[in-house]
């Protein structure tokens, strides 16, 4: 081999490069190059990716005064936000909505029981096996 082809973003992780002289463990006339690579950007990265958060509100413990004050908070974020009440064009309705959608999830945050979590996808992860 003369010669070794790496990608871009790989050769930025790669540093402390050495060569060492194979006659001793492969009888080739060939010699060895030795790298050291810095793969925790990448791995913390890709951690990331495999984790999903979710949130879930818990709708079974609100009050008569709970689902009012949820309600008026509805309201008063409608009018602050501007939401039209009537839209024209397809991107007018995606902005509308986007508007709805914000002024709904505020006020469920302020005035509905809400808890966080995160869930683990194990369908991205790898094997530690070369296949």
């Amino acid at each position: 081999i003369d010669y070794i082809l790496a990608d871009d973003l790989l050769i930025s992780y790669l540093y402390k490069f050495k060569l060492d002289n194979s006659l001793s463990s492969t009888n080739s006339d060939h010699q060895i190059l030795i790298s050291t690579c810095k793969f925790s950007f990448t791995i913390s990265k890709a951690r990331d990716k495999n984790r999903c958060k979710r949130r879930t509100y818990n709708y079974k413990v609100i009050t008569k005064e709970n689902c009012e004050e949820f309600s008026n908070q509805v309201k008063t974020n409608m009018i602050e936000y501007q939401v039209p009440t009537t839209t024209d064009t397809t991107k007018s309705l995606e902005q509308t909505w986007h508007k709805i959608d914000t002024c709904i999830t505020k006020a469920a945050l302020k005035h509905i029981t809400n808890k966080k979590y995160i869930i683990k996808n194990f369908f991205h992860n790898f094997t530690p096996k070369a296949t």
